[in-house]
């Protein structure tokens, strides 16, 4: 499965496998947290939490399988 090449495909982002987005979301957070953060990083991040947040309101979306 590829990952999504847009931070605005919510569909394509909500298809992936929560670790999967947890890891994402860590790594974009890591950019942010840098001098020179990219200018899609902040984009990224948002729609990257807002996924996990709709899935930490739906427990039994966490446990979707890999």
């Amino acid at each position: 499965m590829g990952l999504p090449t847009d931070p605005t495909d919510a569909h394509g982002l909500a298809a992936l496998p929560t670790p999967t987005l947890q890891g994402l979301a860590d790594r974009v957070f890591e950019q942010l947290d840098t001098d020179y953060p990219s200018l899609e990083a902040a984009d990224w991040y948002n729609a990257l939490a807002d996924v996990l947040s709709q899935r930490a309101d739906s427990p039994q979306v966490l446990d979707r399988p890999a």
